[in-house]
């Protein structure tokens, strides 16, 4: 399992660096952009996805076929891709929490009580992102499952630049430290990339390589 993450992380170094540096400037551009939460969604939306692009460069190398000869289980090469995209959610998360938290208490940006709105539908669209294109590329194979790959790309992008909008709609002026719907909304999304996981690795386990 341990020999697994570490592949991936090689990979991710030798043919993510361009991706990751797009996701630091988005980033870095959502400090300084007052309304557009695109600059903010992007990079955990590209966070979400970075698996499919690991398991798109292990096919193209003959991975997922040699990796059935060494003594590790296909649960274990289905879990090392959820367990990457659960931590490079985390960290653009976490970057992404301080930006607007820094904005908020600077008194620029979303005010205090919409943050948690914010950051927890973040966290959910990212969860969610991973959830449905994982089990679809682990069933029909990459190429096979790119349709799901782009409806969700589209979706989440629709999202940043309606997210705005959502929210002055919805009117959100409540005290978040006392509002639930955030944290259920997180748990929501942890209770559906825990299914997803448990989904994939059935479906891997059956799929004939």
């Amino acid at each position: 399992m341990k020999g697994l993450f570490l592949k991936d992380c090689y990979m991710m170094s030798r043919y993510c660096r361009a991706v990751f540096f797009l996701m630091i400037m988005f980033l870095a551009v959502s400090a300084a952009e007052d309304d557009n939460l695109f600059f903010t969604i992007y990079p955990m939306m590209v966070a979400s996805i970075i698996p499919t692009t690991l398991l798109s460069y292990d096919e193209k190398s003959g991975w997922n076929i040699y990796s059935c000869t060494l003594p590790c289980s296909r649960a274990q090469m289905v879990s090392v891709k959820y367990l990457i995209a659960a931590a490079l959610i985390a960290v653009v998360w976490i970057i992404a929490a301080a930006i607007q938290g820094i904005r908020a208490a600077a008194g620029v940006g979303a005010a205090r009580e919409e943050l948690a709105w914010i950051l927890s539908i973040l966290l959910l669209l990212g969860l969610v992102s991973s959830a449905v294109i994982l089990p679809v590329m682990f069933k029909y194979g990459v190429e096979k499952g790119r349709m799901a790959y782009y409806i969700t790309i589209a979706v989440v992008c629709g999202s940043g630049v309606a997210f705005p909008q959502i929210l002055e709609k919805l009117q959100i002026s409540v005290n978040v430290q006392g509002n639930l719907v955030p944290l259920l909304l997180c748990a929501a999304g942890a209770i559906v990339f825990g299914i997803s996981w448990m989904i994939s690795v059935k479906v891997y386990e059956k799929r004939e390589i």
